[in-house]
């Protein structure tokens, strides 16, 4: 692993910052998404507010984008995957630098179906760290579709392939047309 970077909030330890204890754990993790997602001043990128998903969708009284960020992925049993939610405090973290990105840090878009719709898909990506958050531009604002751990190599080899096709990001993430043809990268 590489040696923490300055700009980046440091990472939760779930066994030494919390004693193994999960009721806090999953507590303080919670607080923490409140405080960077859900509360003024909220994040913004490309000069306009980053949302999350605000809905509740199942019995634990969270919002569905805590879940984006640290679950496991399951739709049945919403358990946070240890990994991911230890790094809950980069998200707001990357999407704080993601307009001036520091060198460690790639952020670009790639139009990309989504339901039906070809939407500009953003990508801020510590490739070094093994974490990537991901934005999906929206008229106004952009939705925040998830941030995790990369856990598998096909994931790295996945998102190289997706910087490789980026978009020519100040026509295509400045214009509200996804359709709008690119060039050549950022």
């Amino acid at each position: 692993m590489c040696k923490q970077l300055e700009w980046l909030p440091r990472k939760l330890d779930y066994n030494n910052d919390f004693g193994g204890n999960w009721d806090e754990f999953i507590s303080h993790i919670y607080n923490l998404f409140c405080k960077d997602f859900l509360k003024k001043p909220y994040p913004r990128f490309d000069n306009r507010k980053v949302e999350c998903d605000r809905r509740i969708s199942d019995g634990t009284k969270k919002e569905d984008g805590f879940w984006h960020l640290v679950d496991c992925d399951e739709e049945e049993d919403r358990l946070p995957d240890l990994r991911r939610a230890e790094k809950l405090p980069w998200a707001r973290g990357i999407i704080d630098y993601a307009d001036s990105p520091p060198s460690e840090l790639k952020v670009w878009g790639n139009r990309e179906k989504h339901k039906g719709k070809k939407v500009i898909i953003v990508y801020m990506w510590l490739e070094a760290f093994d974490y990537v958050v991901i934005l999906k531009k929206l008229p106004y604002t952009y939705m925040l579709v998830s941030g995790y751990h990369i856990k598998y190599g096909h994931k790295r080899r996945e998102l190289r392939k997706k910087y490789k096709k980026r978009i020519q990001w100040k026509s295509a993430v400045h214009s509200n047309d996804a359709s709008t043809p690119s060039t050549h990268g950022r």
